[in-house]
């Protein structure tokens, strides 16, 4: 898990530390998209 959180602040630039974190935001692929694409819409 913390592997695939550190791809996603490399690859994606997600800041983890920006929000309260729960595995549920990354339960599914449709749930990680739609966590990338709310923190690349900023």
């Amino acid at each position: 898990m913390m592997n695939f959180v550190m791809y996603l602040e490399e690859a994606f630039s997600v800041d983890f530390s920006d929000f309260e974190f729960d595995v549920i935001l990354i339960d599914s692929v449709n749930d990680i998209e739609a966590l990338v694409d709310s923190k690349l819409a900023r």
